[in-house]
């Protein structure tokens, strides 16, 4: 008798401890999730998943942003170098057309004939260059233009030389232009514009 009630106490010891532990488990659980599994669950563990998942998301984000801005910082920086070599271009028109109007006032259309100027006949550099000769001050025409191209690169200018008689003057409009692609959708143009009197 002693023997079989120490195995009914150790049965109900036993049976005791088991019940608190599902009535933990069961704490931890929620209402709706004892109902469903009706069985004892464990702490959910899909707050892990959801944190990765919106950490991940959270990065992304900001790698994407990153990109953005260096795709933009990208972007305007060759806007400026292409504005810079429009710039340049134009710059190199008005040079030659000053040098050869004060050298040799070779747009001086009053006289008869023509001159013959050279702009940046650099053939050592590329012979396409040679093409840069051209034909101005032919009498009666006031108005001189020419394009000059600078091979290798795709820049050019159109430079425009006018002469008003009375009073004596002279405009010169240098139009440069990164590439003479008019097709080009980043084609830039920076114009110069000179005017002076001409020497009496």
């Amino acid at each position: 008798m002693e023997h079989r009630t120490e195995k009914q106490s150790t049965e109900h010891k036993t049976q005791n401890m088991k019940h608190r532990r599902q009535s933990t488990e069961h704490r931890a659980c929620t209402v709706g999730q004892w109902k469903m599994l009706r069985a004892p669950c464990s702490v959910p563990r899909g707050f892990t998943v959801l944190f990765a998942v919106l950490m991940s998301s959270l990065l992304l984000a900001i790698g994407i942003s990153i990109f953005n801005i260096s795709m933009k910082e990208r972007v305007l920086a060759s806007a400026s170098k292409e504005s810079q070599n429009a710039f340049y271009a134009a710059d190199s028109g008005v040079e030659c057309a000053l040098y050869w109007d004060i050298r040799d006032d070779a747009f001086n259309f009053t006289d008869p004939g023509s001159d013959t100027i050279d702009c940046h006949r650099d053939m050592a550099s590329d012979s396409r260059n040679s093409s840069n000769r051209f034909t101005v001050g032919v009498s009666g025409v006031p108005v001189s233009t020419f394009t000059i191209r600078f091979y290798p690169s795709d820049a050019c200018a159109v430079v425009t030389v006018t002469k008003t008689p009375t009073p004596g003057a002279t405009t010169i409009v240098s139009e440069g232009y990164n590439t003479c692609d008019d097709a080009n959708p980043r084609r830039v143009e920076r114009t110069i514009r000179v005017s002076y009197e001409d020497a009496t």
